[in-house]
């Protein structure tokens, strides 16, 4: 598996030779993460916004843009469903968000996602539950047809019928969350946490697929997603972890951005 991730990041001009260790130096920050995805994946963009807000850096390349021949087959052997995203650190791998991001942020700074207050951890529970059963099926068929269609066939274009069919049926979701973040700074409380990591790849994507106006014409999700995309993380760097996100034109050119920190 540790091929794979030489060979993407050769094609993606990220040289991965040097921060490969052994697992004993899992603790040295100067090995760098790597991860594999894709930028039209809000699994994937969840991923990058984790190991932003811990202040971690590292390399992502593109499933869409810098794979190799034999990529199914070495994705298969850490990821039977051959799901990405996929992350590397050392000798260590893992497959899937949910494994990545709590693998990052306890592998991170001292700084939790996760409230303390166990009615508030309840409340963020509820929403990334919302998110996920919810509204991430839809935002996926929003992408399918704005962006990953055009990944195979840059010639097909997207059902229109469908985008707006799918942005009609968030339409109660997002009331909801307009109504709960009337209170708040963030979903949960006034503190950053996983709710608001995973909302913000699902409204990244339907702003940058042509779907802004259901986020603009409510309020309190604009405001919100507006404090996301300058808030800097609680990492103590100077790092804006909506920046590392890729942007409208790096997403349909299949492009990620990697997270370097400081003058590298």
């Amino acid at each position: 598996m540790t091929e794979i991730f030489k060979k993407t990041g050769k094609i993606s001009e990220q040289n991965s030779s040097w921060k490969v260790g052994m697992t004993d130096e899992l603790n040295d920050h100067n090995v760098k993460l790597e991860l594999i995805g894709s930028p039209a994946d809000p699994e994937t963009l969840k991923c990058i916004l984790t190991a932003a807000e811990h202040g971690l850096e590292m390399n992502c390349y593109s499933i869409i843009t810098d794979t190799v021949d034999e990529s199914k087959k070495a994705i298969n052997e850490v990821s039977p469903l051959l799901s990405t995203p996929i992350l590397k650190e050392a000798e260590f791998v893992t497959s899937g968000s949910d494994a990545i991001t709590s693998y990052i942020d306890t592998r991170g700074s001292n700084y939790s996602l996760s409230p303390d207050n166990a009615e508030l951890a309840a409340i963020q529970s509820y929403w990334v539950d919302i998110a996920v059963t919810n509204v991430a099926p839809k935002v996926h068929a929003i992408t399918e047809e704005a962006i990953i269609k055009q990944y195979q066939n840059p010639d097909d274009p997207p059902n229109l019928n469908i985008i707006r069919k799918n942005c009609e049926s968030l339409s109660v979701f997002l009331d909801a969350f307009d109504r709960q973040l009337s209170g708040n700074k963030y979903i949960v409380c006034d503190k950053y946490t996983w709710a608001d990591v995973h909302w913000t790849p699902y409204i990244h994507l339907c702003e940058i697929t042509g779907c802004a106006a259901i986020i603009e014409r409510r309020d309190h999700i604009k405001h919100w997603f507006n404090r996301i995309k300058t808030r800097k993380s609680q990492s103590g760097m100077n790092l804006v972890a909506y920046d590392c996100l890729p942007g409208s034109e790096q997403t349909r050119k299949g492009k990620l951005n990697s997270i370097h920190i400081g003058n590298d």
